[in-house]
Order: C-alpha cells, then structure tokens, then sequence
C-alpha cells in the first residue's frame, strides 16, 4: 500500500501502468499521464477514494478489471472517455 502520496507525475516513457500500482492510495488525490500511457492494469487505482482528476487521460484506450472501482470523485467528463474505450471486464 501506498500512503501519504497526493499527486504523481508519471514519466514520460512509460506505456502502461501495471495490475495493483497504486492499489489502496487513499490519499491520491490527482495523477499527471504522459502522452505515451495507453494501457492501465487490472486494479491500477482501485480503492483510491480521494482520487479527483488525470492529466492528459485522452490517449488511454485500454483499461482493465476494477482499475478505477470506489474511484466516485473522478471528473464526469474522464469517466465519460473511459465508458468509450476497451474495457476488459468491469473497469469501474
């Protein structure tokens, strides 16, 4: 588990965010994307309840099961893009 964390950048070199990265980050509150992340695993953020806004969400196109589940204070607007991408099973 993650604690204390509020905001990650991730770097610009990475494609893909592996199963349980940021599992259980209560205090993950907003996340920065780089233009070459396109795929987030099965439970990457799931349970991080403060979780709000991700920078730069648009070139994601797939998510897998449960990546953002309990993740209710995320923009309508990031939601809306994740609902029309590929989801491997249920992301939300």
């Amino acid at each position: 588990m993650v604690y204390f964390v509020s905001f990650v950048k991730i770097l610009a070199n990475i494609s893909e965010l592996n199963d349980h990265m940021f599992f259980e980050c209560m205090s993950l509150k907003d996340i920065y994307i780089p233009q070459t992340l396109s795929f987030i695993g099965e439970n990457a953020f799931c349970y991080c309840d403060s979780l709000r806004s991700i920078t730069n969400y648009q070139q994601i196109n797939t998510i897998y099961s449960n990546s953002f589940e309990d993740c209710e204070l995320l923009n309508e607007e990031i939601t809306k893009h994740f609902s029309s991408i590929t989801v491997l099973l249920d992301a939300f």
